[in-house]
């Protein structure tokens, strides 16, 4: 499988990941719209279940932006990959040419000394 195959694959499944925790995150952050559990409730125990909302809302847009960043990293090193790939290839691709070039000649040095020791 090509590496831009296998690199395309993995930033989308991390791009799949961070959909989810930005869904995730949406979610936590919308407002408690149950009026009868906010009504049984006291006043404390919803500023407890605010606080524990909002920090697990932190942490999870802390994740996001970690896997964002992790994202980014390997697309930056997939790009860098690449670049070195298509260098490698680029240099095999010219010594090929190389060789096939040096063949040739030598293909024209064999016949013209074939036909040389034909005229003897």
């Amino acid at each position: 499988m090509p590496v831009e195959r296998i690199q395309e694959e993995q930033v989308a499944a991390l791009h799949d990941k961070l959909s989810f925790h930005q869904h995730l995150v949406e979610e936590l952050q919308k407002p408690i719209e149950d009026e009868q559990r906010e009504w049984q409730i006291t006043e404390e125990q919803k500023e407890e279940a605010m606080k524990n909302e909002v920090a697990a809302c932190e942490r999870l847009q802390r994740q996001c932006e970690d896997l964002s960043w992790k994202n980014e990293q390997t697309a930056l090193a997939r790009v860098e990959d690449n670049k070195f790939l298509k260098a490698q290839l680029r240099l095999r691709e010219e010594e090929i040419s190389s060789n096939q070039q040096l063949i040739e000649e030598l293909q024209k040095n064999m016949r013209e000394g074939e036909r040389k020791l034909s005229d003897y």
